[in-house]
């Protein structure tokens, strides 16, 4: 084996080397991406299950402090 060949070889094998790691570094990047986009569907529909338009909420708050004190015309 010649000095030429040696040197292929190692050129070779650390473009090996490098091509897994990008592979890696794309399989992680892709997974991150996944666990991103489903945190932020779940806090969007967080959100969204817990705010209710102001004019139901003022409709709603209005009902119950006219139905928790009744009057009594005894």
């Amino acid at each position: 084996m010649g000095v030429v060949e040696v040197n292929a070889m190692a050129d070779f094998t650390q473009r090996m080397r490098l091509r897994g790691k990008a592979a890696e570094d794309i399989y992680f990047a892709e997974q991150e991406r996944k666990l991103l986009a489903a945190r932020h569907e779940k806090e969007a529909k967080q959100l969204t299950t817990h705010i209710e338009p102001i004019d139901e909420a003022a409709s709603k708050n209005n009902a119950h402090q006219h139905n928790s004190n009744p009057k009594t015309t005894e």
